[in-house]
């Protein structure tokens, strides 16, 4: 027994000065990543001090991908952007004017999209009412769908979504589906397939950096966005499953929100589905309807849309909260 402890200690010793070589050398890559000086001393200081447990953490939650992936989103920008930019002629000089005027002018210079003026928000309280409101809208489709969602089940609620987007497809109606893959990771082949048979087109978010980037659990697209025709838009906190709807008897009751939008901020709303697409595929969705025309007025409200993400040159979403809290 002596003799295998005296064996075992070297080894240790060896295990050690490579773990502590290893943190440090990644802990040099995670102060360059981190988005925030918060989580680069963060993985710094656990690197450099736990390093048996912070080095494999660190592979599974910090993403080596993340200057790729905000090389390419900034490319997708340069282009979808401009196809977007008749979004700027419905900028009124009076549009940010009154009494939050300058928290609005702010906004807009965060975000690059501007304030949308006749627009008409209905809130939806729970995912019944979601639903409902979602399944309406595609089944009154013309021109094209766009679907994405971090979650899609293969169960009722997932079933029905799908049929619907089916019927819609064998219409004619373009229908894009962009799903995150470890969010959605549970949807069979043959639930794919019933989809891309029909005509729809279908893709995970992380499909052009590999298989492999679903074990970095960080590095997900969360957004929940239904667009119909330009003309119909949901944003909101509800996935496609049976849990939104209070059938998981694990989860019931469960209540979540989302909002309907009708008016150019719909457009608007276009912008970061086309960027992610663009991200995700390479491709470019050109063939959306970027026009907004006096007709498209659907109320009284103004609104912006303020789309954030890791690509983003700084902080735009916390500067978007500080700027509504200042």
């Amino acid at each position: 027994m002596g003799f295998l402890h005296a064996r075992h200690r070297p080894l240790r010793t060896l295990f050690l000065v490579i773990a502590h070589t290893l943190g440090f050398l990644l802990s040099i890559q995670a102060v360059m990543q981190t988005r925030t000086e918060q989580g680069a001393v963060a993985w710094a200081f656990a690197l450099n001090t736990l390093p048996v447990v912070a080095v494999p953490a660190w592979m599974v939650f910090g993403s080596t991908e993340i200057e790729n992936y905000q090389s390419a989103m900034r490319v997708g920008k340069d282009e979808v952007r401009p196809l977007a930019r008749k979004l700027m002629g419905n900028l009124s000089p009076d549009a940010a004017s009154g009494e939050h005027g300058e928290v609005l002018q702010r906004l807009q210079k965060i975000g690059s999209l501007p304030l949308m003026e006749g627009n008409a928000a209905t809130l939806l309280v729970d995912g019944k009412a979601t639903f409902a409101a979602i399944l309406d809208a595609i089944s009154g489709a013309e021109k094209y769908i766009l679907v994405q969602f971090y979650i899609f089940r293969e169960d009722e609620t997932g079933r029905e979504f799908r049929d619907a987007l089916v019927a819609k497809a064998r219409e004619g109606v373009a229908v894009y589906v962009l799903l995150d893959d470890l969010g959605s990771m549970g949807l069979s082949k043959e639930f794919i397939e019933s989809m891309r048979s029909e005509g729809m087109r279908m893709s995970y978010i992380m499909d052009v950096v590999g298989k492999s980037n679903r074990f970095q659990l960080n590095f997900r697209n969360h957004r929940k966005i239904v667009v119909v025709d330009g003309k119909r838009g949901f944003l909101g906190g509800l996935n496609v499953g049976d849990e939104y709807l209070g059938k998981d008897p694990k989860l019931n009751p469960w209540r979540d929100t989302n909002m309907e939008w009708r008016g150019p901020i719909v457009k608007a709303l276009q912008v970061p589905f086309a960027e992610d697409w663009r991200w995700a595929t390479g491709e470019l969705l050109g063939q959306l309807d970027w026009e907004i025309r006096p007709g498209d007025a659907a109320g009284e409200m103004e609104a912006l849309c303020l789309a954030t993400g890791p690509a983003d040159p700084f902080e735009t979403c916390a500067m978007g909260f500080l700027t509504l809290i200042d």
